[in-house]
């Protein structure tokens, strides 16, 4: 006979509660279908990517182009659904003249969701994908830093996304939905 605990799910404003209280000091968290997950610590080659991301998505000449279109969100949280919030590496997320000051940005605010995964890629892969695609994230990328290659997702239907294409070292991964924003994966690693 198997026995089956019932787990008390917690949802995005009791977590928020619990942040605001101080129950929740411990940075590096996040809200994964109704459980509070301690992520992993973030290696030096991770962090280089995310530094790497950060400053060609802040490219000033790129910003011009996307002015009052896109804005950069680095390390800051993605609300999915009642249960889950996350807090992707970069995301990109259509223009609000608040800069989602007032509320965390929803599925319906994000354009294109960017993991890099070193120690992380089954959890990108297996966890956050049908996640970001039952959300109806449009576009999900995996930084894969130990292959040195980016995985793009798109076409989110039923919990998971349709289509999946492979960018190697020599090729160019573009924004489905702004031809403009284009990464050089060779680049991405140094």
């Amino acid at each position: 006979m198997t026995v089956k605990l019932q787990k008390r799910l917690i949802n995005v404003a009791e977590y928020h509660l619990m942040a605001k209280v101080g129950i929740l000091e411990e940075k590096g968290l996040e809200l994964i279908e109704g459980e509070i997950i301690k992520k992993h610590r973030t290696s030096s080659r991770h962090a280089g990517c995310n530094t790497y991301l950060n400053h060609i998505l802040n490219d000033s000449r790129l910003q011009q182009q996307l002015q009052e279109e896109v804005i950069l969100s680095i390390k800051n949280p993605v609300i999915l659904d009642e249960f889950s919030e996350l807090e992707p590496d970069v995301a990109l997320l259509k223009y609000r003249s608040d800069y989602y000051g007032k509320a965390h940005p929803t599925p319906q605010d994000v354009l294109l969701v960017i993991e890099v995964a070193d120690s992380t890629l089954d959890i990108d892969r297996k966890i956050k994908a049908p996640l970001y695609a039952k959300a109806g994230i449009p576009e999900y990328w995996i930084v894969n830093i130990e292959a040195q290659q980016i995985e793009v997702y798109d076409a989110p239907q039923s919990g998971s996304y349709q289509q999946k294409n492979v960018f190697g070292i020599n090729d160019e991964v573009k924004a489905q939905f702004n031809v403009q924003i284009g990464l050089k994966v060779k680049e991405v690693f140094g």
